[in-house]
């Protein structure tokens, strides 16, 4: 799992993640989706799951949903990629930032950010003309 990038706006920040699984973890991964690739299990045990992001900014802990997904699944490889979007603006510059997809091995892991100046992004932004 890896954070591609983080975009500030005068309302809020824009999250990409990217999810990369080959092998035995790729297999899961498509088993336990519910990204409408791969084999599903569908037994009780074989639930389809998603790959959770929750942000702490400002105090708060706020579970996020996924503006865009594209995912595709081969015979030994699993790429996810999202786009989250966190708003309003964080007032804090640190941010707690918690993913993880236990049922398909990945567990729980918080990283931090710390953000740079927020305050001033509506001047900082350059018209296409």
């Amino acid at each position: 799992m890896g954070l591609r990038c983080i975009f500030g706006y005068p309302s809020g920040l824009l999250f990409q993640l990217v999810l990369r699984a080959r092998g035995v973890q790729a297999e899961a991964a498509a088993r336990r989706s519910d990204y409408g690739v791969g084999y599903h299990d569908s037994s009780a045990a074989g639930r389809r799951s998603r790959c959770l992001l929750s942000v702490e900014a400002d105090g708060r802990p706020q579970p996020l949903q996924p503006m865009r997904e594209e995912t595709s699944s081969g015979e030994d490889a699993f790429d996810h990629e999202a786009t989250y979007w966190l708003s309003p603006l964080p007032q804090d510059r640190e941010l707690a930032l918690t993913v993880g997809w236990p049922e398909a091995g990945l567990p729980e892991q918080t990283c931090h950010v710390t953000l740079g100046e927020l305050g001033d992004l509506s001047a900082r932004i350059l018209p296409l003309t």
